[in-house]
């Protein structure tokens, strides 16, 4: 049959191109070269004294060898990766420094080597094995995507080719799949003797090849264009080897591609446009300036809040102030003080009331006393114009205020108290050391007659100002006991005032501090915020207080709530706005539009920078705010009045996304949204509008007939299908290609994935008001319990005790009335089968086991493992969850008692209320060793003729190994078993 006249499956694997802008990033040895290798024109321009080891030809020749060494590792990185990159060079430099002795090689003479070997000297050399499961080893896009595609293909009936432009390209790739876990065992590189031969006679499966074999006719079900063809003829001849029952042909497309418009702009989103690390915003709002135009104003409106101050529950009728102020603002609801290690007091703000009767004079009172509680205790003058934006008085009657004046204003001579026998309970300030204050302990009376000298014993007062923080334990070391002085008492001075009540000056700063944010956060939430409708401002608060701040709480924590809504949000618009995306589309557009630069320009764009609590607060360098100070700055010239400030891009988009988060802690996702549209209008589908975009009319998986009996299912999932096409689509294996009609699962099992989270989210937000957990420690048990492995384990034992004669298809039938969710998958080929058997018998061996430690024991990180289940069991969870929520038109509580149903969400509390630790005993053993050295876990396959290959596992600290284990079923479990080991070890250290 003629080529042109066969029918070609023409698929695109799409791929992100790596940016230009992080070349190197992922790879060490790349950094190096391009550090210790000079540009061209460099090395073109460098002195003769620093080339005279060779002659000029040499010089231009090694001058072209060091360049295009450089520009072929950037091309490998480019389209393999780090680890490639590495690898590449790693080779080169190994191969020429092996053969540094030898007279000629490749057109080098001696000179030439010991020069390009000087120049690449600083560079540090791998220990020769590349362990391409590490999880930080770095992977383009291009190779993670071919490397999907490939695992997709039927093992038992695959033979392929992969046409790629460069040779280097070629020898890198073909390492790379021969090394990375997830293909060794499948591709494995064969020296190149008779390869065409043996791949004709099914010897060998896979070519990896540039142009040179497209004039080769042998027969293949698959070809992969690497690289897009550079003529028809390449394309003529590359489909002519497709000659299969089943052909496929694949072309790897960028994503940036100009003929897809659509994909890069979705959303609406500029997709090209960067944002540098450091932007330059507006200043913080300033709170005070509106204040301080209040108190100009004809006829302002005074309000008084009276605080008080509990210590372990019990009113301090001493600490009870009051504050002034020329309108009505938000108040802080508490604030906690450390006093210090051992006195924690609760400051409680009262509603504020108006006070209509104050006057003018009761005013110019407000203002000395204010000034009074500033002075004491400080040696600084205070501003002799008393125009502080925030008046402080004593909680009393306005009529009270000028006896209160004259009994604790000003200051008297403490030889007065002598005379009279008395003890100061005022501030002691001796004049002649610039009226340092001090706390009075004891007279020292020495000398007799008329030559007795007075002193006093005095110490200083607590150097602690910044009292919005716990005290540490390194202040607590470095600070010690108060300093005890001697003084004479003739010149020293005593305030009228107590010294407890004069304690409330050094409080004033905090407490301002806090009233500034709240107010700040109220602005927000009335103007950008408004339509959003947030109710608890602390949730606002905390969104916009950065971790620089050292505020009592910061947007961290809210971030990984928003960081959540954002991607599911964004999961949900995709899929419903594109649907004819495959799901690697899907998961690539959706990585690409919640990049932070696209949050950081909303920030931008709305004016949030403004409102972004990013200044430390440092009570010691604090002044109080004064009228003047707000309304006469004068500005620069030549400069706009504005303040600016620099930012990182990096926080705008962290405040967006906290933001989304505070908005879900105080309404749900529907909230949440609402403020994610706020920001990012483009973002228009929402929870609530699913059921719009499934409708009859609209809804693309419709009009099929059903393949499941839905019915017989409900007992199973817990839900009767609307839609019954939905739920055959969710249980439809990618193998299953000979149901034209139906897609499979992996579409719908995208979507399941982000619902998932949305489920777990709301678990985790009940713990966020107790303080329990930290955002890594969520992080950590999110990925925990949405862990493939675990899931599976609940798809296992997913049963509903129903008839199964109404099922349709053969692999659904069962003898008995139990039916579980794993026996309605449809799928095609044996190898499915065989792998699922395989993995039911381990579930039947494994589930009391596994059982038993989610009830009462440890994650059964290891017991999992040896499970060992094939992803199609998690699969299938997520797709009915997916399926679930388009059925039911976007109703999470749906999709909540599926997972109810299945034991997750049950087991995920039982985590939160216990505490169990879900840290990877990888993860754990490394830390336990981290002051000992590096860690490092290397996993082996040991093979042996007539018995399944094992998996070997070393734990190699600083190079040495301390633990290992072999005859593992899988890399996975001598891992985990091995990083057991390291920490028993540990534990009895």
């Amino acid at each position: 049959m003629d080529a042109m006249d066969e029918t070609f499956h023409l698929e695109r694997i799409f791929y992100f191109p790596s940016a230009n802008k992080n070349i190197g990033a992922g790879s060490p040895m790349l950094q190096q070269l391009i550090l210790c290798v000079p540009s061209h024109e460099q090395l073109k321009t460098e002195s003769e004294a620093d080339m005279v080891a060779f002659s000029g030809a040499g010089s231009r020749f090694c001058t072209k060898l060091l360049s295009d060494f450089v520009e072929q590792s950037c091309n490998i990185y480019e389209e393999l990766g780090g680890c490639a990159a590495d690898f590449f060079i790693d080779a080169c430099v190994s191969q020429l420094r092996n053969l540094a002795g030898e007279v000629e090689m490749g057109g080098l003479n001696r000179e030439d080597m010991g020069y390009i070997l000087q120049v690449l000297a600083p560079i540090q050399m791998s220990d020769g094995t590349a362990d391409a499961s590490n999880s930080v080893v770095h992977f383009s896009s291009k190779f993670e995507r071919l490397l999907q595609y490939l695992l997709k293909m039927d093992q038992s009936e695959f033979s392929g080719l992969i046409f790629v432009k460069e040779q280097t390209t070629v020898s890198v790739l073909t390492s790379l799949l021969s090394i990375h876990p997830s293909t060794k065992h499948r591709f494995r590189r064969d020296i190149q003797k008779d390869t065409v031969t043996e791949f004709i006679n099914g010897l060998k499966n896979l070519i990896v090849a540039t142009d040179e074999l497209e004039s080769l006719d042998v027969r293949c079900s698959l070809v992969v264009y690497f690289d897009k063809p550079s003529t028809l003829k390449s394309s003529v001849q590359r489909q002519g080897r497709v000659r299969h029952q089943k052909p496929r042909y694949a072309i790897m497309t960028s994503t940036f591609n100009d003929a897809l418009p659509l994909r890069n702009a979705s959303l609406g989103f500029n997709q090209d446009k960067e944002i540098p690390a450091l932007v330059d915003c507006a200043e913080q709002w300033d709170p005070y300036v509106e204040l301080s135009q209040a108190w100009l104003s004809l006829s302002p409106d005074f309000y008084q809040t009276d605080i008080e101050f509990f210590r372990s529950e019990c009113l301090d009728e001493d600490l009870k102030i009051s504050i002034v102020l020329p309108k009505l603002v938000t108040m802080p609801d508490t604030i906690p003080i450390y006093w210090n290690s051992e006195t924690t007091l609760t400051a409680k703000f009262k509603p504020s009331t108006p006070l209509h009767s104050l006057k003018s004079d009761n005013l110019h009172l407000i203002r000395d006393i204010t000034g009074i509680f500033f002075q004491a205790p400080s040696s600084r003058l205070q501003n002799p114009g008393r125009d502080y934006v925030v008046l402080f008085m004593p909680t009393l009657s306005l009529d009270q205020l000028q006896e209160w004046k004259n009994v604790n204003g000003g200051t008297q001579m403490l030889m007065e108290h002598y005379e009279r026998d008395t003890s100061p309970i005022g501030i002691v300030r001796d004049t002649a050391k610039y009226s340092e204050p001090r706390l009075f302990r004891r007279w020292i009376r020495s000398g007799e007659g008329t030559k007795i000298r007075v002193e006093t014993e005095c110490e200083t007062i607590p150097k602690r100002r910044n009292f919005l923080q716990p005290r540490t334990a390194a202040e607590a070391r470095g600070e010690g006991p108060a300093k005890i002085f001697v003084i004479p008492a003739v010149g020293c001075t005593v305030d009228k005032l107590p010294a407890k009540k004069a304690m409330l000056g050094l409080l004033m700063s905090a407490i301002l501090d806090r009233m500034e944010a709240i107010m700040v956060a109220r602005r927000l939430n009335d103007t950008i915020l408004k339509d959003v409708g947030i109710q608890n401002l602390n949730h606002v608060l905390t969104a916009i207080t950065t971790p620089i701040a050292q505020a009592s709480t910061d947007y961290q924590l809210y971030e990984f709530f928003g960081d959540s809504v954002l991607k599911f949000t964004v999961a949900c618009q995709l899929f419903f706005r594109q649907p004819t995306w495959h799901e690697g589309c899907l998961s690539e557009n959706r990585d690409k539009l919640v990049q932070n630069k696209h949050l950081a320009y909303a920030a931008l764009n709305t004016g949030l920078d403004s409102f972004i609590l990013a200044k430390r607060f440092t009570p010691k360098k604090w002044t109080a705010p004064l009228i003047s100070e707000r309304l006469n700055e004068p500005a620069e010239p030549g400069k706009s009045t504005a303040p600016r400030r620099t930012l990182s891009s990096k926080v705008l988009a962290d405040v967006v996304e906290a933001l989304v988060g505070a908005a879900f802690l105080d309404g749900g996702i529907h909230k949440a949204q609402a403020c994610l549209h706020r920001f990012l209008p483009e973002i228009d589908i929402f929870t609530s509008d699913i059921s719009s975009y499934v409708t009859p009319t609209t809804d693309s998986f419709r009009g099929e007939r059903s393949l499941i009996d839905a019915d017989s299912l409900a007992s199973v999932i817990g839900y009767r299908f609307k839609n019954a096409s939905l739920l055959t689509q969710a249980l439809t294996h990618p193998s299953c290609e000979h149901d034209t009609s139906t897609q499979s699962y992996q579409r719908i099992e995208y979507l399941g994935d982000a619902v998932l989270d949305m489920l777990i989210l709301p678990l985790l937000a009940a713990y966020t008001d107790q303080g329990e957990m930290s955002q890594g420690k969520m992080t950590l048990t999110k990925h925990s319990v949405v862990n493939a492995n675990l899931l599976a384990f609940f798809c296992m034992g997913l049963s509903g005790t129903q008839n199964c004669m109404g099922v349709t298809h053969p692999s659904m039938i069962c003898d008995s009335n139990e039916l579980y969710l794993w026996r309605c998958l449809r799928f095609n080929g044996p190898t499915i089968n065989f792998a699922r058997q395989a993995c039911l018998a381990r579930f039947d061996d494994l589930r009391d086991e596994i059982a038993a430690k989610m009830q009462h024991g440890d994650y059964p990180w290891e017991p999992l493992t040896r499970l060992r289940p094939d992803k199609f069991m998690s699969d299938i969870m997520e797709s009915v969850l997916g399926a679930i929520f388009i059925d039911s038109g976007g109703d999470l509580d749906q999709c909540r008692q599926f997972m109810e149903r299945a034991g997750l969400l049950p087991y995920v509390r039982r985590i939160l209320a216990e505490g169990v630790d879900v840290v990877h005993p990888r993860n754990m053993a490394q830390s336990l060793v981290k002051f000992e050295g590096t860690l490092v876990f290397k996993s082996r396959r040991v093979e042996k003729k007539g018995a399944p290959a094992t998996y070997y596992c070393q734990a190699l600290l600083n190079k040495e190994e301390i633990a290992a284990v072999e005859g593992c079923a899988s890399s996975e479990e001598a891992e985990v078993r091995v990083a057991y080991l390291v920490i028993e070890k540990q534990s009895r250290v």
